[in-house]
């Protein structure tokens, strides 16, 4: 195995070295072979999507509707804290990570919608975040960090 064998190996490493003030919810996700690894803590998500439909998506976790679990030097929380889970992956799935201002935004379907929109991981990335923005300057949206990364796994 690696220096940094897991997603949340690499967590407890980077939370272990950090020494500047703030915090964070963290997704982390690796993908070995055909095999998808995610540690995630706090209102992020990593969702993946198969043949149009979302087959996985991993919880946000919540001390309170509005205190996600966060890392940080005095947050209280720890990578231990963090959820892990392991996929496995078919050619063509698509695996997107999201900040809460994605899928504070948007459904399932609408993300799904501008997965169909790319043929490149860029390409859906930027319309997810596109999509996520524009429902954000709606009375029914919220304000919030609008971030998203996509993988979409070829052909082994």
């Amino acid at each position: 195995m690696s220096y940094l064998s897991s997603p949340r190996h690499v967590m407890e490493v980077a939370f272990e070295r950090t020494r500047v003030v703030g915090s964070a919810a963290v997704c982390i996700a690796s993908v070995r072979g055909q095999s998808l690894q995610i540690a995630n803590i706090g209102d992020t998500q990593c969702t993946l999507v198969r043949h149009g439909r979302v087959v996985m998506a991993t919880d946000m976790q919540m001390h309170s509707p509005q205190k996600p679990f966060q890392l940080g030097m005095q947050c209280g929380d720890s990578p231990s804290d963090a959820e892990t889970s392991s996929y496995s992956l078919r050619a063509d799935d698509v695996i997107v990570l999201t900040t809460d201002g994605v899928s504070g935004n948007l459904t399932e379907e609408e993300m799904i919608a501008c997965i169909h929109e790319g043929d490149t991981a860029q390409v859906t990335a930027e319309a997810i975040v596109k999509a996520a923005h524009a429902v954000s300057r709606t009375p029914a949206g919220s304000l919030d960090d609008i971030t998203c990364v996509v993988g979409i796994v070829g052909i082994a």
